[in-house]
């Protein structure tokens, strides 16, 4: 159901709340995780803190996976897909220049009789999950479980990247090697026939983006030749807004109003604060924020308001952008 631009969704409130958070050279990555193993992956980053030790162990319960998917599972095949995590490799381009090969996962441990993955991290992937300050995509955790394609799963988190400017460039071929359909060692591709891709991929992404999360995409294709090389996505941001409780609606409105008109954020931006920015702070930082512009010296109120929050909250506002405002 929408209401007005905001679609409006029955979900836990806690479960809505939550955000996952990936290094971007991450969520480029080379890989190939079927939707299973991407769900599993997804239920240990949800639990990961700043402060957890290297060798500390992630319990995932099979019966968490359910209620997160909203489907009943087989016991045995959650085992089968923690053990194929693995060896599955994972092919990142630092920024460094270098080129990495690792698996996400150092061990997995089925507890037998108790529904429960005992999951281990590779040292390796750590930098990419922990303490990062820049260079980050944040995505829902329940739209990333509520997707059933294993490639919808991945272009959910690209365009996730970019949503903040509303347009992904990408080369066929690289979107192809992140999704594992094409070997970039050996060329061996899936999808040769443009159609097939576009049917098997972009088409069941659009769709089920569009059914399940607060993104929603359009694309052109361009050629180079007679072969279609580089594709445009075009990304448009649907917030979604949280079950209410009694006389809340007002109060949702007035924020969403004043921080979209009178603070000129974008509906994205504003609805991150409205939903992870308790209300006395966003009353605080606003007041604050309305003293800074009456001076007179501030040009761009969206990108000052922006980086008000941003600063104070670290909602990944400025796509990753590092700048400071004082004394807000």
């Amino acid at each position: 159901m929408y209401l007005g631009l905001v679609k409006v969704v029955t979900i836990d409130l806690m479960i809505k709340k939550e955000v996952i958070v990936e290094h971007n050279d991450l969520v480029s990555a080379h890989y190939d995780m079927s939707a299973t193993e991407q769900n599993i992956f997804c239920m240990v980053l949800r639990q990961i803190k700043q402060d957890d030790p290297p060798n500390r162990i992630y319990r995932i319960y099979v019966k968490d996976l359910e209620a997160a998917t909203d489907r009943k599972l087989d016991y045995n095949k959650i085992r089968v897909a923690a053990k194929k995590l693995l060896s599955r490799i994972c092919t990142i381009n630092r920024e460094n220049g270098n080129i990495l090969d690792v698996v996400m996962m150092s061990d997995a441990e089925y507890i037998k009789g108790a529904g429960v993955v005992e999951i281990g991290l590779s040292n390796k992937i750590r930098p990419f999950l922990f303490d990062m300050k820049k260079y980050f995509t944040k995505y829902r955790f329940h739209m990333f479980m509520a997707l059933k394609s294993k490639y919808s799963k991945r272009i959910y988190k690209m365009l996730s990247q970019f949503k903040n400017t509303g347009v992904m460039h990408i080369a066929v071929d690289e979107l192809k090697k992140r999704l594992n359909l094409l070997d970039y060692k050996t060329g061996k591709e899936k999808y040769t026939e443009w159609n097939m891709f576009v049917k098997k991929v972009l088409k069941v992404s659009q769709d089920e983006l569009q059914k399940f999360t607060d993104l929603c995409f359009a694309y052109e294709a361009k050629k180079t030749g007679k072969k279609y090389t580089h594709l445009e996505f075009k990304i448009r941001y649907v917030p979604q807004q949280l079950p209410l409780q009694f006389g809340e609606d007002q109060v949702v409105s007035n924020f969403y109003s004043r921080l979209t008109k009178e603070f000129k954020l974008s509906a994205w931006q504003a609805n991150d604060i409205i939903v992870h920015v308790p209300e006395a702070e966003i009353n605080r930082t606003m007041y604050a924020l309305k003293i800074k512009i009456m001076d007179g010296n501030i040009g761009n109120i969206g990108g000052f308001s922006a980086m008000a929050f941003e600063n104070k909250y670290g909602l990944g506002l400025m796509g990753n952008k590092s700048k400071t405002v004082d004394n807000i």
